[in-house]
């Protein structure tokens, strides 16, 4: 994992509340390509049943023709995202997600966090977008409530 800082520096509360308005990029991280064995783990965990996340002939059977990372794990990676990213500033409160495209196993995962609103009563409004091949395949709202 990756993560970089369009200011050059990590995201103090001072960049939350800066005058500049809403929409600005926080962060962008790059988690790299996406495994079999981190979504067969990740379905094994969580009791996900559906074959077209691990088991390959089955997924290839399907419309799909291959292996599907599973929603929630692509959920998991935009949070996981915010945590990295501004875990020191709060923690995240809510976080909902729309899954836009079908995103394979083997793919490179990017995920982009923006401020979306100015904060108000210590809560930061983000969206989080899961990035594969230059398209937006998952966008999530997050609430993150500040320390």
């Amino acid at each position: 994992m990756k993560v970089t800082y369009p200011t050059g520096g990590v995201v103090t509360e001072q960049d939350l509340l800066a005058d500049d308005p809403p929409p600005r990029l926080l962060c962008r991280v790059e988690w790299g390509p996406v495994t079999a064995a981190q979504v067969a783990f990740y379905c094994a965990a969580v009791g996900v049943s559906d074959p077209i996340h691990y088991n390959i002939d089955l997924a290839r059977a399907s419309g799909f023709g291959e292996l599907v990372v599973n929603g929630s794990f692509r959920w998991a990676l935009m949070t996981l995202s915010a945590e990295e990213c501004l875990g020191a500033l709060g923690w995240v409160a809510e976080s909902t997600c729309r899954h836009l495209a079908p995103m394979r196993v083997g793919a490179a995962v990017v995920v982009e966090l923006e401020q979306a609103e100015p904060v108000h009563d210590k809560r930061c409004v983000l969206v989080a977008r899961n990035i594969v091949e230059g398209s937006i395949v998952d966008k999530c709202d997050i609430l993150l409530r500040l320390r």
